[in-house]
């Protein structure tokens, strides 16, 4: 996996994704999302991911499409941004620049 997660608490969630994002990374965010309270923060970084799978993107959007956290994701493409609006992902749910 190339996933790291830390959770200060249950209101606040940090995501560092390294190297691929795949699916198994998608499913372990979804895990460490449903223990979270309602409206919790959880901030994404794409920084130092070199791709991303299409199964992983999707899943991540269903996740931001819910609605039960408030999910900000930096450093990712334009590129798999793209894709994300594609799936119905707001563009406010992005932060700092794109790489």
């Amino acid at each position: 996996m190339c996933v790291s997660i830390a959770a200060a608490n249950k209101k606040a969630l940090s995501v560092q994704i390294s190297s691929a994002f795949l699916l198994e990374d998608a499913l372990k965010i979804d895990d460490a999302l449903a223990v979270m309270e309602p409206g919790a923060d959880v901030d994404i970084d794409f920084h130092h991911a070199r791709e991303c799978h299409g199964a992983a993107l999707a899943r991540l959007a269903e996740a931001m499409r819910s609605g039960r956290t408030h999910v900000a994701v930096r450093g990712m493409s334009d590129h798999h941004w793209r894709l994300l609006g594609y799936l119905g992902v707001p563009s406010a749910a992005r932060l700092g620049e794109s790489t």
